[in-house]
């Protein structure tokens, strides 16, 4: 992935343990990495950092079925 190149959109969902329903998910649409930063020190592990922006986040709770979206372009809340 480069660097200030737009993605369409990823959602992540996190899981309770054995669970086949999440129970909230976060979602970004029209996304970009910003920048992204490696480190190595003797005897340490690798590092990497990596920073995004994005011009729609989304939250939804699975289990009270709530969710919404919010648009960091234009600062209007909608759907999920």
């Amino acid at each position: 992935m480069i660097p200030g190149q737009m993605v369409g959109g990823i959602e992540f969902k996190m899981y309770a343990a054995g669970a086949t329903t999440p129970y909230y998910s976060v979602k970004l649409s029209n996304w970009k990495v910003s920048s992204v930063q490696q480190g190595l020190s003797v005897g340490g592990p690798l590092t990497e950092q990596i920073s995004f922006s994005s011009d729609n986040i989304g939250f939804k709770d699975w289990i009270n079925n709530l969710g919404f979206s919010f648009n960091t372009v234009t600062n209007v809340i909608g759907p999920y």
